[in-house]
Parts: C-alpha cells; structure tokens; sequence
C-alpha cells in the first residue's frame, strides 16, 4: 500500500522543527490566507479559546478545524511562565 492510501493512526503531534521542515514560508501565508477565506465563508468549525491560570503562569489551548470531504481539527496548546528565564 503506497503512502497516500495509508490512513494516520491515532493523533499526531507536530513540534517546532517539524512543523518548519514541511513547507517553505509562502506555501504558509498561502494556507492562513485560504483558512481565512473559507472561515469567511463559514466552512470552518467554530474556534475556541480557553484560559486556564496556574501558579505562577498559565495555560491558552487554541481550537478550530476545516470542513472538507475529512473534518480536521487542529489544537495549539500554550504555556507562558514568564518568570522562569529569571528563576531557572
């Protein structure tokens, strides 16, 4: 089976280098703008943001995905400590 019949299992996380590895900074802008575009449109699922406050930082989790023939959802997790440069 060649890789494009292949159907990803289970969640797959993405961190910084890997996400820089996989198209160039144009490809980019071109995706955000039709993301854009189609959110306009109402071909998104809706967004979501929550707030969690922990000691001494928090916590943002960012949501939202695109309706297509396959739904995609896609999720930012995000964690500021902003004293730890100066703790650690």
């Amino acid at each position: 089976m060649n890789s494009q019949n292949m159907k990803p299992q289970g969640t797959l996380l993405l961190n910084r280098r890997d996400i820089l590895s996989l198209l160039d900074l144009s490809e980019y802008l071109g995706i955000v703008e039709n993301a854009f575009r189609r959110h306009a449109l109402g071909e998104t699922l809706a967004v979501g943001l929550l707030h969690v406050d922990a000691p001494d930082g928090e916590f943002h989790i960012k949501t939202g995905g695109l309706e297509q023939p396959r739904t995609y959802f896609g999720l930012k997790l995000n964690g500021g400590f902003f004293q730890n440069m100066a703790r650690l």
